[in-house]
């Protein structure tokens, strides 16, 4: 599920088939990777040897103009169904 809440989101605030699946689970693991240092499970050296594996696709792959607006990609990843439905145990993330 790492990056498919955000990718979901980011898909259908384009429009369906604008964003290609795999580029957007990029995008949304950018956005987990900022997530997870924000909140101390990765370290900013960790974060960054992430980000510029991420960052190698996406250079050849950016977003269409003009983007979303923010409040829209937020709205829909927050109705995702993939989001919060992992069943995690009270000791896990």
């Amino acid at each position: 599920e790492y990056g498919h809440t955000v990718s979901h989101a980011i898909e259908k605030a384009y429009g369906d088939g604008v964003v290609p699946h795999g580029i957007g689970v990029v995008y949304g693991m950018l956005s987990s990777a900022l997530a997870a240092e924000r909140l101390g499970f990765m370290s900013a050296a960790d974060r960054y040897a992430h980000d510029h594996l991420c960052n190698l696709l996406l250079r050849r792959c950016p977003l269409p103009s003009p983007m979303p607006p923010l409040e829209v990609v937020y709205r829909l990843a927050m109705r995702d169904s993939k989001r919060g439905l992992c069943g995690e145990s009270d000791d896990e993330v």
